[in-house]
């Protein structure tokens, strides 16, 4: 559902009709007096006079004062300066044509600049509106966010700075802000972003955001407020943290603590093949492990060294010699001295599916150690390194 309000319309009261007919009397009147007084110098530019005084009229007080503005211009221009002179009346048909020509060009300018005014006073309700709705959410846990369309800087409150972990005080790039959400959310989000700004439509994306050793779902929505001409686009939006889930209560003081819990497994994923590493993670999952997935090695690094996140097992397509695999293999081996490496193709081979995978997950889980490869052990001579079958 969008937080944001519908823009409503206000029907104008009689002072708010009698105004804009005083606006649309005294910018004709100052129009034909200037003429009038300066009429050797201004008569030239009459036409030009009375159409600026019916878009001032439409761009102060709205359509109907300037449609009034135009016929006054029509009435003031046959009367003094159509003969005969000081009456209402044409003496010929080029005067006619001139007066309807001017009468036209009058009643475009008044619908055109009231259009436009129009747009830019809904524009600025929607803008207000959508403020208002986000300030409340905020108030409730909720972050907020503002994207400007054409700099592509990101605004966001201290609520939403938090949970993306986003540490700059001031306005950020987009790319600040992709760098902070899980790499295989990066480019919904960007495409997403790019939608709404094309077509106007909402915004509602669900990204994770690493947490620690895992991650963390983020509901965002936004709207887009402004025209790109009186005002600038932007998209004004919210973005919500998931919680995580309610942990059980604490034993009574009597009573001995629960043992805990046997610690989920984390596998690091990279496979270039997009269906490969779905169905890779997949299995890990159904297998009761975390998981986190990059592209190709330089992917996988910068996961590694961005975030605090204990791995137990690194399954990959990426052989020796393809580029960033020494250097992921070297970070691997001095940050985690005993994590296996196994080749996503010996998960992957065969057509025993769904069923033969997880036979193959279990066994490996099954050779693997106590979890005492964190930081700080290097001392290890090699990793478990599985190479692919030739």
């Amino acid at each position: 559902m969008s937080p944001y309000l519908p823009v409503t319309h206000r029907e104008p009261t009689p002072v708010d009709r009698a105004l804009g007919a005083t606006i649309a009397v005294a910018a004709t009147g100052a129009a034909v007096v200037l003429a009038l007084v300066l009429r050797p110098v201004v008569f030239p530019l009459l036409p030009a006079l009375l159409l600026l005084a019916v878009a001032g009229t439409a761009l102060a007080a709205g359509l109907w004062p300037a449609l009034l503005a135009a016929l006054l211009s029509a009435l003031a221009l046959n009367y003094w300066f159509f003969p005969p002179a000081r009456a209402l009346g044409l003496t010929s048909s080029t005067d006619l044509i001139q007066q309807l020509v001017l009468l036209t060009g009058s009643v475009l300018t008044a619908v055109f600049v009231a259009q436009a005014r129009l747009g830019r006073r809904k524009a600025a309700v929607r803008a207000g509106a959508a403020e208002d709705s986000v300030g409340a959410l905020d108030a409730s846990r909720a972050g907020t966010w503002e994207w400007e369309v054409d700099s592509g800087r990101f605004q966001l409150s201290t609520a939403a700075r938090e949970m993306h972990r986003v540490r700059s005080a001031g306005a950020i790039e987009l790319d600040e802000l992709l760098e902070a959400i899980h790499p295989a959310d990066r480019e919904r989000m960007r495409s997403t972003l790019a939608r709404s700004a094309s077509d106007g439509s909402d915004y509602a994306l669900e990204y994770r955001v690493p947490h620690g050793g895992s991650c963390r779902v983020v509901i965002a929505r936004g709207r887009l407020v402004g025209d790109g001409v009186g005002s600038a686009r932007r998209l004004i939006g919210v973005a919500m943290l998931l919680p995580e889930p309610d942990l059980p209560a604490p034993a009574d003081p009597p009573n001995p603590p629960p043992e805990p819990a046997v610690e989920q497994r984390m596998v690091l994923v990279i496979e270039t093949d997009a269906a490969a590493r779905q169905r890779l993670t997949q299995a890990f999952e159904r297998e009761d492990w975390r998981w986190l997935s990059a592209g190709d090695a330089a992917e996988a690094l910068l996961l590694l060294e961005r975030y605090d996140i204990l791995i137990d097992l690194v399954v990959t397509d990426v052989e020796p010699a393809d580029p960033g695999e020494d250097e992921l293999v070297d970070y691997v081996r001095s940050r985690y001295a005993e994590v296996p490496i196994v080749y996503s193709s010996e998960l992957l081979a065969g057509d025993s599916g769904a069923d033969g995978m997880a036979a193959l997950i279990r066994q490996v889980r099954a050779h693997l150690g106590p979890r005492d490869h964190r930081r700080g052990r290097q001392d290890a001579e090699s990793l478990a390194v599985s190479p692919p079958e030739q």
